[in-house]
């Protein structure tokens, strides 16, 4: 800190605090040093693992592959982050965590029974491989292999590798693809993934990984990948490799869990300022129900993924569950306020059910089960989720209580349980949730029922931690301190130790000295442990539970004692399960002791169910049974009758320590009492995997020839478990005895680092002790300190050297980037030689150096075990055994700077939250408004039985009469009216504010009278020819390529209904079409196959008239829609409400029906219907939909979905595109709304740019068929849409180009239907982004259309194993689509990356005599601009980077016209922070290249020469690059084709960042003579630099210069180099010199040759190793 720059620098007195801080530490350790230590349970006390603790320092900085997730950021969440389809674009917020959510989620489809992986909906191929997952768990299952109790639990790591990771890798090929990976071919992308274990993969995963190797696979990526594909292929392969078994295998609230409420209470009560991260992740556990005190999984990954696994199994707490709706209704409420533009919004528009968080909310009642009122469960969900979601339903009705829901928070909401007493039943509750917008988070009956329906959905799990729990949790730190039981055991701070334990173990600290073992103790456990007398076991049933186990030991009525040592009986805390034996049976048994949640001895009396301490209690040991719950079975003393039984557990984990402690709580065993081992049939595979048939297979091997009969009989045997109970318990010590020496192959490596590291902590502590009063001080201070104490302070600098070196061997390095590179595993041998190389300067004598040599031979004796072959010997690789002590690892967050972070983040919310409540929209129209003449006006019930003067008895008139101060009316329906209390006409003469168009009011004054609207004016002659045309043309779409279909009239009607934007299933198919037009139009459009011209022709003609005059829709007459003042809503409903309950008011006859039965009345929110009169019915769908797109129209609504735009643009027709602009805006203006820019109707929401710019609706027609078609083609070819896009790709790349959906389109046999024109308007329809290019998310945006029958047909098929067309295969991906390409002119514009290339553009038409004036050479760089500087690390020593100006223009010389240019071709660096240009010493170090055209060519480079080449300079300004510069530019110094980063400052303790970017030359014939630097994340601009040809170089022959290292900070080490005599650098990660090869250029200054000729003249770059020509 005292180094640091910035905030990071201690103040004075702070300074002073910590020294006082300091000064009592030694007097604490001078006070300990005169004691000696006593550890009871020392193999446990000193466990090399369990002992080791790490506490992070430095600056937080957000995980890698997590930057920009921001759950505060505002703004309406995008669909994605809702939906399940998160992360797939190309940006990696969020990344680090949804691949574990990928493959966790399909391994728990297993027991949970569906999926929230969006791609299951989408990808034939993903069904598939979830099909094989959970057929191989099943196999694993009867095998015993994987455990389903408590939850999925993968037992065996063999199956794991060969059954489930083959899958799992072949799942994550979808994710990797939709994430920018498709440019890796499977095949590739597999033997990726899965390594050496490709080729020993079966079935299909070998078949397609057989042509490629893994050294194949990982040369092609890093080819073809750039840095964020690398990261996610790296990422992936590290899960599937360590990450995913190693989180498979744990136990949930047993190895680690989530901080129940009560833990939390406990937990805050010790310490208000625990870490926020305690709160919400995952914490190991000690035991059972046990949560660690205060520690935390050190490694992120396991953090992350420990955590998704927590909330799959426990679900959502309910504080959790609160904020989870909380921000849901944020969503809503921000959707809402951005479809109004930023102004003011009602609150049934904020929550419209249209707004995606409300659509999502009611997916995921539905997906849990339920179903939200009005909603149709069958339009939500596809048939597979129509499948999960009646699996969920029945798991929430046979596990939910709605008695007492134990919803205590522990995350900042209220506690205490959820009453619901009176509530209706939960079946019923579920299928009448409320919408979104009505859920009220004070309603604890209402939020109690969705706690139980959704609080364990996968969908809603990973919505909250992706969007709140992970962004502000995954962070981490640079440095760490770290502390284990080599402090305790050695002589560092008490010098006498002693310890002792009944389970002692030689893995102990070398300081401490061998362990003296009791002789022949072992023996006597193990004489005890396997006698039958004492010992004998029990088999549980094959479907055991919990419960089950419980009962078995209630009902058995030997029992004294429960000691679960297995862990075995979980989710159950010790009160319940004292209560459960008690009531299950414990015949003679009057109570149960156990231990509480304070490690209290309780008694729970079976008379009236209470608890006592054990101290008072006064029952027999006999008549008392005791539970040992698993973190109590060692060290833990409770007495017992002295013939007292005791069920024992073994569990999967269990080593032979933990099964003697256990067995030992009987202190009398064997001397009278005795254990029954409790063996589950997944303990029993274990033992007879490891222990029986190992033990067969040996002794058949050392069988005569002369038994090879009697052998043959045993080895059929062999697969049979022992029967022997004297030989079973054998095989279960022995089976645990293999388990504790695997686990301490994890305790030996540490112990090695740990012995090792000790001795250079033990000197550097000392030394730290000894000057302490001098830690931190410059050498300058020390020397004024030496000087005023009478010395020299010569050994300041020194001093402060030493102390700076002590303080570094307590500081290590934190990294946990993920690697864009190919990772290079460091053997563990290697990484501690090396550690002890960098600290020999710390072995003080002999002594110490003989501990290091003596560790060194321990390890090297191991590995070499461990090459032999002997899996129980050796160190273990990096991925397997450090892996394991990494993932195990523990940390303490710093509590301080926890809680001021905490401050921080509340600090800038409540900041947010002002900013919010201060805010104003954008500028609106200031007018003076009046408010004169308001008061409303009544009017007569009796009035709306007649029409025949509306506007006279009633006061409503036509909205096309609504005229503004300024803007005369706009033409609209005429059945669309406006209530004088709404806005009366007179008001339209002057400013006035308009009111929110809430209520409407569906009326129908004589139902008698109701018949179809008849035809509208019919178009212009023209208009009309133009109409038909592109009818014509949506026709040829909707029936391109029927053949064979079996679709009749009815479904073409449907289809073109869709065209027409009218919902054929809501407004009841035919229905919504006039009889009179019906059999007509089912005639057209049934007529033959509609292929021939004549029959089209038929079609169009029967069908124009009725589209072109709108009489296909249906719409009656006399029904109006009435826009209502919400006084007078108000009045209407209620006395249609009291009309249904039989109190009607004598003047209110007319609406009962008495005197005019046919009047029907309905009232309208938003369009959604509230309340009605009897017998009232809907009007047709497309006549509400019309009405209900205007009058959003009309209340500057900008959010209308394509329905809706077609339904207004129908409305708007009759007015042109500028009035009807005008008019909105001038509506708007009357309201408190941003104003919207009008200069083009481009800028327009899309919704609303439709209808206010095109002139009809036939403008879309076509374009619409074609997404209507495009659906029903790929269900007749069998195909989903994922697997549909990955056959149109055909270059891989993730993104469909236009000729490749021109190509995939025609494939369909859309060929003949298609042009230029339209391909181009359904890539920008589609294109979300606007590069011209069509994604996977786009693309089945577009084009997912999934009807019950194509899916049963698909499935089916799939079966069967058949193709689903011709030309089809089932899907699988195992024999790709050949799909042509169609080249048709592009709307992608390349990239620079691609106009770099030295293939791209046109070739030159060039002569040796146009070149001969070219000349390059090496210039003298001047002009630098500072990038970085390493003074705010705190590092040793400082350095900084410097960058070259911009490239400039060339520019004039008079007399001569000499055109040139500099190169940028990296950037430089020197020591300290002067600029290298400006100083004489380095000035002549630092170069760049230059080209310059000397004009020597005849004729060329004086103005007026007649060159063709440079006859285009004439006219053009001095300094613009002719054609001759920019073909040599581009040709011959191309830019690098991407940026790979290879070293940042992340994780140091500093603002100020550097990020380091090795440029990727375009081909092997260039390369790039330096690194370039920038500040932030995103890699800098192709432009930035240039590559030279390779044949212009030669390899640099000296080693590269170290210039600068940042000993003395944190994150990830790095040093700096300068690589060659152009003083150009390059970053490493760590202390190596660069690997890459670096070059100098063969001459100083040289002219282009003959060979550049030709590559200016498009030829190929010549190889050649000779540069005589370059002079």
């Amino acid at each position: 800190g005292l180094g640091a720059g910035g905030k990071y620098r201690l103040t004075a007195a702070q300074e002073a605090g910590h020294r006082r801080q300091l000064e009592a530490c030694k007097q604490v350790l001078d006070l300990l040093s005169g004691g000696a230590l006593l550890l009871d349970e020392v193999d446990l006390v000193l466990h090399p693992l369990k002992s080791e603790l790490n506490w992070p320092l430095g600056n937080k900085e957000a995980l890698d592959f997590t930057r920009g997730s921001n759950p505060s950021s505002g703004g309406p969440m995008g669909a994605s982050l809702l939906s399940g389809e998160m992360g797939s674009s190309s940006s990696s917020d969020g990344l680090r965590w949804q691949v574990p959510f990928h493959l966790l989620d399909a391994v728990l489809s297993f027991t949970y029974r569906g999926t929230a992986a969006a791609q299951v909906a989408y990808s034939s191929d993903a069904r598939a491989v979830l099909a094989d997952l959970q057929a191989a768990l099943e196999r694993g299952k009867q095998a015993r292999l994987v455990q389903t109790t408590p939850h999925l639990v993968v037992l065996s790591r063999g199956f794991y590798d060969a059954e489930l990771k083959p899958l799992l890798a072949r799942w994550a090929l979808g994710w990797l693809a939709a994430h920018g990976c498709a440019a890796l071919a499977p095949n590739l992308a597999l033997a990726f993934l899965l390594g050496d274990d490709a080729a020993a993969a079966d079935g299909e995963v070998g078949a397609q990984t057989a042509a490629a190797s893994a050294s194949e696979a990982q040369s092609a990526a890093s080819k073809l990948l750039g840095d964020e594909q690398m990261k996610m292929l790296n990422l992936t392969k590290d899960w599937l490799d360590a990450l995913l078994p190693f989180c498979l295998a744990k136990v949930d609230r047993v190895a680690y869990g989530l901080l129940l409420p009560s833990d939390l209470a406990r937990a805050l009560g010790k310490d208000a300022k625990m870490p926020r991260s305690r709160k919400l992740l995952a914490v190991p556990f000690l035991g059972k129900d046990v949560p660690s005190s205060g520690s935390e999984f050190a490694h992120p990954d396991v953090v992350l993924g420990l955590t998704y696994l927590a909330y799959r199994h426990e679900g959502l707490r309910w504080g959790d569950f609160k904020r989870v709706l909380s921000r849901l209704l944020e969503e809503a409420a921000a959707e809402g306020a951005a479809a109004f533009g930023g102004g003011a919004y009602s609150p049934g528009k904020a929550f419209s059910e249209r707004s995606f968080a409300c659509a999502t909310f009611a997916k995921w009642v539905s997906l849990a089960g339920g179903r939200v009122r009005r909603t149709k469960t069958k339009d939500l969900l596809n048939e597979m989720e129509l499948e999960t979601a009646q699996a969920n339903r029945r798991r929430v009705l046979e596990t939910a209580s709605l008695e007492l829901l134990d919803g205590a928070d522990g995350v900042g909401f209220e506690e205490g349980g959820v009453a619901l007493a009176g509530a209706p039943s939960l079946e019923a509750a579920m299928d009448e949730i409320w919408p979104l917008q009505l859920v009220d988070l004070r309603d604890r009956e209402q939020m109690a029922i969705l706690f139980t329906l959704l609080r364990q959905l996968p969908q809603l799990v990973e919505f909250y931690l992706d969007a709140l729990v992970f962004p502000e949790t995954a962070a981490h730190q640079g440095l760490k301190l770290s502390a284990c039981g080599q402090e305790l055991g050695s002589d560092l701070v008490f010098p006498r130790r002693l310890g002792f334990s009944g389970t002692p173990s030689d893995l102990l600290p070398l300081d401490l000295g061998k362990c003296n073992f009791e002789r022949g103790a072992d023996g006597q456990i193990f004489h005890v442990l396997t006698d039958p007398k004492v010992t004998s076991t029990v088999m549980v049933e094959a479907d055991w539970s919990v419960e089950g186990i419980l009962r078995l030991v209630a009902s058995h009525g030997a029992y004294h004692a429960l000691i679960d040592t297995g862990a075995i009986v979980t989710g159950m805390a010790n009160y319940k399960v004292a209560r459960y034996l008690l009531e299950a049976g414990l015949v003679g048994m009057e109570a149960v002791v156990f231990l509480d949640e304070e490690d209290r001895k309780v008694v729970l009396l079976r008379d009236g169910m209470v608890t006592v301490p054990l101290k008072s209690c006064r029952i027999d040991r006999a008549k008392r049974f005791t539970f040992f719950d698993q973190v109590h079975t060692t060290g833990m003393d409770i007495e017992q009758a002295p013939d007292a039984r005791a069920a024992l557990t073994l569990g999967k984990d269990m080593t032979f320590r933990d099964y003697a402690q256990g067995a030992y709580r009987m202190r009398g065993i064997g001397a009278g009492q005795t254990i029954e081992l409790l063996v589950i049939p997944e303990v029993r595979e274990q033992i007879a995997t490891h222990v029986e048939k190992p033990r067969v297979q040996r002794k058949l091997v050392t069988q005569d020839a002369s038994q090879e009969a009697n052998a043959e009989d045993e080895t059929e045997g062999s697969n049979e478990k022992a029967t022997d109970p004297s030989q079973l318990l054998k095989d279960s010590l022995a089976w645990l005895v293999l388990n504790q020496m695997s686990s301490e192959k994890v305790q030996f490596n540490l112990l090695c680092e740990q012995t090792v590291s000790n001795v250079w902590r033990k000197q550097s502590f000392r030394a730290l002790v000894k000057h302490g009063d001098k830690l931190g001080k410059s050498a300058a201070a020390l020397r004024l300190e030496a000087i005023d104490r009478g010395g020299t302070g010569d050994e300041a600098p020194q001093i402060e050297a030493e102390l700076g070196l002590c303080v570094d061997a307590f500081r290590e390095r934190i990294d946990f980037d993920v690697s864009n590179t190919l990772p290079e595993p460091v053997p563990f041998g290697t990484r501690v030689r090396g550690a002890v190389d960098d600290f020999a300067g710390f072995f003080a004598s002999e002594a110490d150096r003989a501990v290091a040599d003596k560790v060194l031979g321990h390890i090297a004796e191991a590995e070499a075990g461990e090459a032999a072959g002997n899996p129980l010997s050796g160190s273990g690789r990096e991925s397997g055994v450090a892996r394991e002590r990494a993932f195990c690892g523990e940390q303490v967050q710093e509590q301080e700077q926890e809680q001021e972070a905490e401050n921080e983040v509340e600090q800038e919310q409540e900041a947010e939250e002002e900013q919010i409540e201060d805010y104003e929209p954008a500028e609106y129209a200031r007018k003076k408004y009046s408010r004169d003449d308001e008061a409303a006006v009544s009017w007569p019930l009796m009035g709306l039985a007649s029409a025949a003067d509306p506007q006279g008895m009633l006061g409503f008139y036509p909205l096309s009469k609504l005229a503004l101060d300024g803007v005369g009316p706009l033409q609209l329906p005429d059945d669309l009216l406006v209530s004088g209390n709404f806005f009366k006409p007179k008001w339209g003469k002057t400013p006035r504010r308009f009111k929110n168009a809430i209520v409407s009011m569906d009326w129908v004054p004589d139902t008698a009278m109701l018949v179809p609207l008849g035809p509208l004016p019919r178009p212009s002659n023209a208009e009309t020819l133009v109409y038909r045309r592109r009818l014509r043309s949506a026709l040829e779409l909707l029936v391109a390529n029927a053949a064979g279909e079996a679709r009749g009239a009815s479904e073409r009607l449907t289809c073109l209904l869709a065209v027409l934007g009218v919902d054929a299933e809501e407004s009841g198919g035919a229905a919504s079409i006039s009889e009179v037009h019906f059999e007509g139009i089912l005639g057209a459009l049934g007529a033959a196959d509609l292929s021939d011209a004549k029959s089209l022709e038929t079609a169009v003609n029967a069908l124009a008239p009725l589209v072109e005059t709108k009489s296909i829709f249906g719409f009656q007459k006399p029904r109006y829609t009435v826009l209502l003042s919400l006084a007078e809503a108000e009045a209407l409903r209620s006395t249609l409400h009291l009309t249904k309950l039989g109190n009607r008011p004598p003047s209110d006859r007319t609406l009962l029906g008495e005197n005019f039965p046919g009047c029907s009345v309905g009232l309208q929110l938003h369009g959604r219907l509230i309340e009605c009169s009897i017998g009232h019915e809907h009007a047709p769908a497309a006549q509400a939909l019309a009405a209900r797109s205007a009058l959003k129209f009309f209340d500057s609504d900008t959010d209308f979905d394509e329905a809706e735009s077609l339904a207004l643009l129908r409305a708007l027709e009759s007015s042109p595109p500028p009035r009807r602009q005008e008019w909105f805006a001038a509506v708007r203006e009357c309201r408190r709304r941003a104003r919207l820019p009008l200069a083009s109707a481009a800028e327009f929401p899309p919704g609303l740019r439709a209808s206010l710019s095109l002139a009809d609706e036939s403008h879309g027609l076509q374009l619409r068929a074609l997404l209507t078609r495009v659906p029903a083609l790929l269900a007749q070819r069998g195909l989903l849409v994922m697997d549909a896009f990955r056959a149109f790709d055909l270059n891989g790349d993730g993104q469909l180009s236009c000729s490749e959906l021109f190509g995939g389109l025609a494939w369909l046999g859309l060929e003949g239907a298609l042009d230029v024109p339209l391909i181009h308007a359904l890539v920008r329809r589609v294109d979300s982004d606007g590069d011209g290019l069509v994604s996977m998310r786009d693309f089945r945006a577009a084009f997912h259309k999934e009807p019950a029958r194509m899916l049963r047909r698909l499935l089916q098929a799939q079966a069967a194993h058949k193709p689903l067309a011709e030309g089809m295969t089932n899907g699988s991906g195992l024999e790709p689509i050949v799909v042509p390409q169609k080249k048709i002119p592009e709307l992608h514009v390349p990239s620079i990356a691609a106009q770099a290339s030295p293939r791209a553009g046109v070739a030159m038409n060039v002569t040796a005599l146009d070149i001969k004036g070219v000349k390059l050479k090496v210039h003298q760089q001047g002009g630098l601009g500072l990038v970085w500087d390493s003074r705010s690390l705190g590092a040793k020593s400082n350095a900084s980077v410097w960058a070259p100006p911009t490239p400039k223009p060339a520019g004039r010389h008079a007399p001569v016209l000499r055109l040139r240019a500099r190169i940028v071709l990296g950037h430089y660096a020197c020591r300290g922070l002067r600029d290298p240009a400006k100083d004489k010493l380095l000035r002549s170090q630092v170069c760049s290249l230059e080209i310059t055209d000397l004009g020597l060519g005849p004729g060329l480079g004086f103005p007026g020469s007649g060159s063709a080449l440079r006859g285009g300079l004439r006219g053009r300004a001095w300094g613009a690059a002719p054609p001759l510069m920019d073909g040599i530019l581009e040709r011959l110094l191309p830019h690098p084709i991407r940026y790979r980063q290879v070293w940042n400052t992340l994780g140091k303790r500093t603002e100020t960042h550097v990020f380091a970017w090795l440029p990727i030359p375009p081909s092997p014939d260039f390369v790039a003579l330096g690194m370039i630097t920038t500040q932030d994340e995103d890699p800098p601009p192709l432009s930035a630099m240039r590559c030279v040809p390779l044949r212009w170089c030669n390899p640099e022959p000296a080693t590269p210069k170290l210039l600068w290292e940042d000993v003395g900070t944190g994150g990830k080490p790095g040093t700096l180099w300068v690589v060659n005599s152009l003083g150009l650098i390059a970053f490493t990660r760590g202390s190596e010199a660069p690997k890459e090869s670096y070059y100098e250029l063969a001459n100083d200054r040289f002219f282009l040759s003959n060979e550049d000729l030709l590559v200016l003249n498009g030829g190929a770059l010549a190889k050649t190793e000779s540069h005589d020509q370059m002079t």
